[in-house]
């Protein structure tokens, strides 16, 4: 928590830049360091690879009898945990650097975990009575003249007044003046990555206070940076904190659409504090416009989070943690004085035993000595072939991984930007999540209107779209597609795939669901050569194909084993697919069913891979299966389309919890 907080401003690096550093590192001190700067760079990145590298420098730091290394591992790891939201076991490692520190006689240590045990008595718990802990660490770290660490304080101690204010309206001046303090000095040390924090908890307390323009103007700072540093923790709290802003100065509208925009994001990077400030929020905006319904919806959300990071036992817990800390302390105290007695006791018998065991000792380390030097050569000729071995092994998996990266920047050149796809079909969404770094799933759309449709099929390009291109067309081609396989094999069949969609749309002219699903038929078996018996090769793709005119409106539907769910006035109807695949052991010519469909207003579409309904998850760890997807679509069709795709997000990752993906998911849905 102590040491994370300016972490945001640092240098991208990646795990396997690390391994190939402590590969090459010699000093078993500066490995200590390499892991726990990788454990506080991935803080807020990924938490359990955080945890994972600050263990291990605790491992490490233990086994040199390191001690100042122990100290800062203990701390990185506390933060580690503190991210995760596993406050009891960050509470064990701050102790344990507490009674290290204490120990060592480290002053600074000291004061850094105290700060650290404060800050979570004081701001977490709201123990008011207790910010003598954080009192007494500013003034240790204003004797040494540590800036940084006075910031800490200061904004532990800003955060502490401005809560008790909140609640009897009281210490206003306390709060002001170290939130004056903390920007002053932040300035001062003009580090961006703390800047963020620093004018974004300002904002929050200016809110707070409800001195709406100078909130405004200290989080659109705070927002600029974060943006700039690419800071997506940064940058979804402070639009969190201007929504809120909007919703105090009764900018309805503005507040809902950010948090439209930055829920997804909040659930899927799991930023739950940011994400119970949001669903509050909300739960506030619609029961303002009496919209009960969906102001309940947001407050049982709140409430859920709420509930797990305010934990009655975590607060039991590390009261009983502290006192058993200061036992220990006295305990250990008595312990001396006893030892002191038995000490000169135990002497005389020592010499005795000593002088025997000494010549015994002796004839052994003689005979011991020969075998070991021999045992001890054999070992290194091992230990150097191994030593060469990983390091071959390491530079083939770099290899591979960055060949892995590669492929992933040529299928997301390939595929459609989702801010494209819904600037072209405004009320949809897509739902995306591959199961590794690259996906076997994709979606694909083309545009065919009169102003040259063919020069509009979208690929992820990032040039200007002319303010024609931009008004709603009258057809559409969407696709949904599953590939065989995940990963790297899948996506190599994606990217021909839509390869061959283009060309059956742009080449041949063809508008029609089934005659394009014939067409790429055909042409994917001939570029994998599949008309030979003798090759092995039979992968393929099921997909969903729709043709939507919305002048009428109507759809064309034509599908290779996944089928379209519409969705009308609580019903829900399902349109069946052609039994069989796009290419594998489909013959040529094969034909396609083709189904037209009217649609009304309000109509909810949706086309899918079978990723989604094939998780497993839940309390018995079982496949979710279609008729229970089947079951939350038809209770959340009434909903807005940012509504519907977070609701789906958020019970597939409720649904999946802790267990791995088993597949890429992809779903698309729209309304008239």
């Amino acid at each position: 928590m102590f040491s994370t907080f300016f972490s945001i401003s640092q240098t991208e690096i990646n795990e396997q830049q690390v391994i190939n550093k402590l590969a090459k590192t010699k000093s078993d001190s500066e490995k200590v360091i390499i892991m726990r700067n990788y454990a506080v760079h991935e803080s807020n990145n990924n938490v359990s690879k955080s945890i994972e590298y600050a263990l291990k420098s605790v491992e490490l730091s233990k086994k040199l009898n390191y001690m100042n290394g122990l100290l800062a591992s203990y701390e990185v790891t506390g933060d580690a945990y503190w991210a995760s939201y596993n406050y009891d076991k960050s509470v064990d490692y701050y102790l344990l650097e507490l009674k290290l520190a204490d120990s060592l006689n480290k002053k600074s240590r000291k004061a850094k975990a105290n700060y650290n045990i404060g800050w979570i008595k004081c701001v977490q718990q709201g123990l008011f009575s207790e910010r003598g802990k954080l009192i007494n660490s500013l003034k240790v770290f204003e004797s040494l003249k540590d800036t940084f660490s006075i910031i800490m304080v200061c904004n532990a101690l800003s955060s502490v007044y401005q809560n008790y204010y909140s609640k009897h309206h009281q210490y206003l001046d306390s709060a002001n003046f170290y939130f004056r303090n903390m920007v002053y000095l932040g300035e001062k040390l003009n580090n961006r990555g703390g800047l963020v924090t620093i004018y974004g908890n300002y904002a929050i307390f200016l809110v707070e206070t409800k001195r709406y323009p100078e909130a405004k103007k200290y989080i659109l700072k705070s927002l600029g940076i974060s943006e700039t540093l690419k800071d997506t923790f940064g940058y979804m709290n402070n639009l969190n904190v201007l929504a809120s802003i909007y919703y105090a100065t009764d900018s309805i509208e503005k507040s809902k659409k950010i948090y439209n925009d930055i829920i997804p994001v909040l659930i899927k990077k799991d930023y739950r504090p940011a994400l119970m400030d949001a669903y509050h929020t909300l739960y506030l905006i619609y029961e303002k416009e009496k919209n009960y319904q969906k102001g309940l919806h947001y407050h049982l959300m709140y409430k859920q989070i709420s509930d797990t990071l305010n934990s009655v036992i975590f607060k039991s817990s590390l009261q009983e943690k502290e006192s058993a800390y200061e036992i220990e302390k006295r305990e250990e105290n008595i312990r001396k004085l006893e030892q002191i007695n038995e000490v000169s006791e135990l002497k005389n018998k020592h010499n005795t035993y000593i002088m025997g065991g000494l010549c015994l000792v002796a004839l052994l380390i003689i005979g011991f000595a020969v075998n070991l030097f021999k045992s001890n050569r054999d070992k290194q000729k091992a230990n150097s072939l191994l030593s060469e071995q990983n390091r071959v092994i390491a530079e083939k998996k770099h290899e591979i991984e960055q060949s892995i990266q590669y492929a992933k920047g040529i299928q997301n050149a390939v595929l459609p930007a989702i801010s494209d796809f819904k600037r072209i079909l405004p009320q949809s969404f897509v739902i995306y999540l591959p199961k590794d770094v690259v996906s076997g799933d994709f979606y694909w759309m083309h545009v065919n209107s009169e102003i040259n449709s063919s020069e509009f099929v979208i690929q992820g390009s990032e040039k200007e779209i002319a303010p024609e291109q931009r008004t709603p067309h009258s057809q559409l081609l969407i696709a949904a597609a599953d590939c065989t396989g995940h990963g790297v094999p899948g996506s190599l069949m994606s990217i021909v795939s839509v390869d061959k969609l283009n060309h059956a749309v742009l080449g041949k002219k063809l508008l029609q669901p089934a005659q394009i699903l014939a067409s790429i038929n055909n042409d994917i078996k001939n570029a994998l050569k599949q008309e030979s018996a003798e090759n092995k090769q039979k992968d393929g793709l099921d997909i969903a194909l729709i043709l939507l005119n919305r002048e009428k409106p109507e759809i064309t539907f034509a599908g290779a084993h996944r089928p379209l769910w519409l969705i009308r006035e609580g019903a829900l109807t399902e349109y069946k697919a052609t039994k069989t695949s796009i290419a594998g052991h489909t013959p040529f010519n094969q034909l396609f069913e083709e189904q037209k469909i009217s649609l009304q207003k309000n109509d909810l579409i949706l086309i899918f891979s079978d990723g989604y309904a094939d998780q497993f998850g839940g309390e018995q760890g079982k496949k979710m299966m279609t008729r229970n997807f089947k079951n939350q679509a038809l209770e959340i069709a009434h909903k807005s389309i940012p509504e519907i795709e977070s609701s789906l997000l958020e019970s597939f990752l409720a649904w999946k919890g802790r267990y791995e993906q088993v597949d890429d998911v992809l779903v698309i849905g729209f309304k008239i």
